[in-house]
């Protein structure tokens, strides 16, 4: 395996863990505000959890099989879960940077960059196995 391919592979999962992370942390202040049901608590993480991890999930996942693989059938989810973390967590960037200041708005963007860089290094890695 290549060196490339082992960073594609880090930065996947890399995406799907700063995803998860922020997810939870972002449904905290709904879930202390609201009533403490168990109805409650599952409609705030279970939007996080299709918002953010799912997305991720098909970054990270498809990086592996991408990369692991060999599969060029795995670019498509991979692409399709980059673009869509870059479109969720570019929009929270924009909402972050508006209300609450820039170094939040870096912090909870990150996974966009790394979804970035992963598909870009799945790109690459494709790139070099076809020749």
């Amino acid at each position: 395996m290549k060196f490339i391919q082992k960073l594609e592979i880090a930065f996947g999962a890399l995406t799907l863990v700063t995803a998860s992370i922020f997810s939870v942390v972002t449904a905290l202040p709904a879930i202390r505000l609201a009533d403490y049901s168990a109805e409650s608590l599952y409609k705030h993480l279970g939007a996080g959890f299709l918002m953010c991890v799912v997305p991720a999930g098909l970054v990270a996942f498809g990086s592996i099989f991408h990369s692991i693989g060999r599969s060029q059938l795995a670019l498509i989810p991979l692409v399709i879960g980059g673009i869509l973390v870059i479109l969720v967590f570019g929009l929270s960037f924009l909402g972050f940077a508006v209300f609450t200041g820039l170094t939040l708005a870096i912090l909870f963007s990150s996974p966009a960059l790394f979804a970035m860089i992963t598909v870009f290094l799945a790109l690459r890695t494709q790139k070099l196995l076809a020749r």
